[in-house]
């Protein structure tokens, strides 16, 4: 052959001779591989190759080359509590084995289960004792019906008749009570009139000013005031602690009308020499009474009121009987208002009978 052939046209028996005369691979005699025949240098080629490579480091190969022994999980096998039973109970515990049901069993074997089979378990256990406690009380609840004794029977038939009462006495109508019908209404009243008919019983006034007789203080001595006087500084005691008496609007409104309830021959001149904390520590006093009354004698105030109220509570209208919104007279005091109202601090008198207009029907039934 030529000189010019290129590696790859050389045989693959010239390459492998070459390559162990580079590498000086003769035997331990000192013969030569010429000797040798192809196949049996091919082998011998392969075996050093093969040396090569478990001699050298795993770190050293390329991770593309590495063989990847996958790792074998050992199965753990659940260990099984042996059961120690006498001989002579063996066919018992057998018998008792085929009595019980199927979720005793699953409970001796729960130990033995993996943790996930435990929890399906468990939740399994609770559906079928759910079920089973439902088709118990589903049976038990018609042989209960049949033991009632009849003294309960009876005494669940009177708190049903109570409830029925009880009921019926709320639809029942008063007798004095117009039903509004609705659907008899006549024709829609003219724009500007809100009723053809109106009865009522008027207004309720507040009880008289009674006086109790406390002094106030001026200038650390006692002064004594009339039913008049008395009412308008018990007015202001009452007010004491809250932020109107800090309000200089409040403050001379309220000394102008005091002034002129004690007279120019009053030995009162000034607001700030006025001590209202007698009379203020009497209305303490009544509160505290209030408060210490007995349920029972609240129950009967209570009932007192009541009765007052009820014919003014309800008005006619038309052909139905409606409910009073508000009935009762604005009792005496100071006026307060609503934020800086110039007006607070003035005197609201007492309100008769005569300042009163009523708004009712020309053939309506005089008030009481």
């Amino acid at each position: 052959r030529k000189m010019s052939e290129s590696e790859d046209d050389v045989p693959l028996g010239k390459k492998i001779m070459k390559a162990e005369e580079e590498s000086g691979g003769k035997d331990a005699g000192g013969d030569s591989d010429d000797d040798a025949p192809l196949g049996g240098r091919k082998g011998k080629v392969k075996k050093e190759k093969a040396e090569k490579a478990e001699e050298e480091d795993e770190d050293d190969q390329p991770l593309g080359k590495r063989k990847i022994t996958p790792v074998k999980k050992e199965k753990t096998t659940p260990v099984k509590k042996e059961k120690v039973e006498k001989p002579s109970a063996k066919k018992a515990g057998k018998k008792k084995r085929a009595e019980t049901p199927p979720e005793e069993d699953e409970e001796e074997d729960e130990e033995d289960k993996p943790v996930l089979k435990k929890a399906k378990t468990a939740s399994a256990k609770k559906a079928t004792a759910k079920k089973s406690a439902a088709k118990k009380g589903a049976k038990e609840a018609p042989a209960a019906k049949g033991k009632k004794s009849k003294g309960k029977k009876g005494a669940d038939e009177d708190d049903a008749e109570g409830q029925l009462a009880v009921v019926k006495v709320k639809r029942e109508k008063k007798p004095d009570e117009i039903v509004y019908e609705w659907w008899k209404q006549e024709d829609p009243l003219p724009e500007g009139k809100k009723w053809r008919f109106l009865e009522h019983n008027g207004v309720i006034f507040p009880t008289p000013y009674e006086a109790h007789g406390v002094k106030m203080k001026y200038d650390g001595e006692d002064i004594t005031l009339d039913d008049r006087q008395e009412s308008i500084a018990t007015m202001y005691a009452a007010m004491a602690r809250t932020e109107y008496v800090s309000k200089k609007t409040f403050l001379n409104n309220f000394w102008r009308e005091f002034s002129e309830a004690l007279g120019k021959n009053t030995v009162v001149k000034d607001l700030k020499k006025c001590d209202f904390s007698p009379i203020q520590s009497y209305l303490d006093a009544e509160r505290e009474k209030k408060k210490l009354l007995t349920s029972e004698d609240k129950k009967k105030m209570k009932a007192q009121t009541d009765k007052i109220n009820e014919p003014y509570a309800t008005i006619v209208l038309d052909t139905h009987t409606e409910k009073n919104g508000n009935y009762r007279v604005e009792p005496a005091g100071l006026f307060r208002g609503r934020g800086e109202h110039p007006k607070m601090g003035n005197v609201k008198a007492v309100i008769e009978p005569e300042n009163i207009t009523m708004n009712c029907s020309s053939d309506a039934g005089p008030p009481i």
